[in-house]
């Protein structure tokens, strides 16, 4: 794709010269759907370190612009969740997308919403009891942001000045960690095991993962009790391990261990709690999140989705559509009031006219994208008019052909209509 290529033009060398200017740059971006060039560090920002990375940057690129000193340069301190993330930081990375004009419709039974609903609820109200919340990431990632999201609305303070405070608790108790295998390795066990040796003594952990079988849980299980020696000294007094799945295994037991290790006694509670279906496990478009295991880093996604949703007998009930699937599933699951089947023979045409409504959008993105490129002179007035033109006959292709992609749980995977 075009924005491809003055991506892999023009971020290595922004992101130099952004290094130049500050040791603080995490990775830089073309945000090209505002005009600007966005530089993310792991700091806030001051006055004068925003100054000297935005003249660095425009020194560096203007020989690849119309006019440097009319190029947007924003310097920001990156997002900051509310989580401590145990994964690297973000390096420069090419940012890869998809068509603008990509679309993927998803059919989600009611029972596997509500099935998700209740069991990310009763997380909520487990982590009430426990000091500390973990997870590993990618599967967690759902839970844990459905549990810090129902606390952040319950219990934020409606005065400004106290938020602060209340977000570095938040972070502070709750945790994210990369997959057990990611490396291959037994990096990633130590470094979950001995996050837990640092704890507080005395306190209470909860954890979970997501999958079918529960195979994350055991290897959280597994990494415990596999350094655990009565020399050992380790801070939680109580364990308890759950695991969100949707299929049935042998191996699903509850388990209740104790263990004596030179701070004490600890007790570790292992239990399984099944749903219709972990509608994010192995779906990128769904979890909003691809991850960079080699590197120990995520990135985050966005995919226009089409979500319908229907009864157990598949009957229409309603269609969602949005940019990004797996904000509109996480609303679905925690928010969104679900109202009974229409037994209406429309569903179709609603499913199609929303789909074109979000490649209508894309579309328009693109064309915006397109002429601030132009305005900055990244490319010439000629192939945008070119590339335009192509992402109105993608989008229009897609729509009239109706050969949206449809993601197939039972395979985990897209296919075509």
């Amino acid at each position: 794709m075009w924005y491809h290529e003055l991506e892999d033009r023009l971020l290595p060398l922004a992101f130099d010269a952004a290094c130049e200017a500050s040791p603080n740059v995490r990775h830089v971006e073309l945000r090209l759907e505002n005009g600007s060039v966005k530089v993310v560090v792991s700091e806030r920002p001051t006055v004068d370190e925003q100054q000297k990375v935005a003249e660095s940057v425009k020194t560096k690129l203007q020989d690849h612009v119309a006019d440097a000193t009319a190029l947007r340069v924003q310097v920001t301190r990156g997002f900051r969740y509310m989580f401590t993330m145990h994964l690297k930081t973000k390096t420069q990375t090419p940012k890869k997308h998809p068509s603008l004009q990509h679309l993927t419709m998803f059919k989600v039974a009611v029972s596997e919403v509500m099935g998700l609903r209740t069991v990310y609820d009763d997380l909520v109200r487990h982590s009430n009891s426990h000091d500390f919340v973990a997870t590993t990431a990618l599967g967690g990632v759902p839970g844990l942001l459905h549990i810090i999201e129902a606390i952040d609305e319950r219990d934020r303070p409606d005065d400004v000045d106290e938020q602060p405070a209340f977000f570095e608790r938040m972070r502070q108790r709750f945790h994210l960690f990369p997959g057990l295998l990611w490396s291959e390795t037994s990096s990633e066990a130590d470094l979950l095991f001995g996050w837990l040796q640092s704890l507080p003594a005395g306190c209470s952990v909860l954890m979970f993962d997501t999958g079918t079988d529960g195979s994350g849980v055991r290897r959280i299980s597994n990494c415990i009790q596999e350094r655990m020696t009565p020399n050992v000294p380790f801070s939680p007094a109580l364990l308890s391990i759950i695991g969100v799945v949707d299929g049935v295994n042998e191996r699903q037991k509850i388990e209740r261990v104790v263990f004596d290790h030179t701070n004490g006694r600890t007790t570790m509670a292992v239990e399984y709690q099944h749903v219709p279906n972990v509608l994010t496990e192995d779906c990128q478009q769904l979890l909003g999140y691809d991850s960079i295991r080699r590197q120990m880093m995520f990135q985050s996604l966005h995919s226009n989705a089409v979500i319908e949703l229907v009864d157990d007998e598949g009957q229409h009930i309603q269609t969602i559509a949005a940019m990004s699937g797996a904000s509109a599933l996480r609303r679905l699951i925690r928010l969104h009031s679900i109202g009974r089947s229409s037994g209406s023979n429309d569903a179709v045409h609603t499913n199609r006219f929303l789909a074109g409504m979000i490649l209508r959008a894309s579309q328009k993105s693109e064309w915006l994208m397109l002429a601030n490129a132009v305005e900055y002179g990244l490319i010439d007035f000629a192939t945008a008019k070119t590339e335009a033109i192509n992402a109105e006959k993608r989008a229009k292709a897609i729509f009239e052909s109706n050969s949206f992609s449809e993601w197939d749980f039972d395979e985990k995977k897209v296919k075509k209509r």
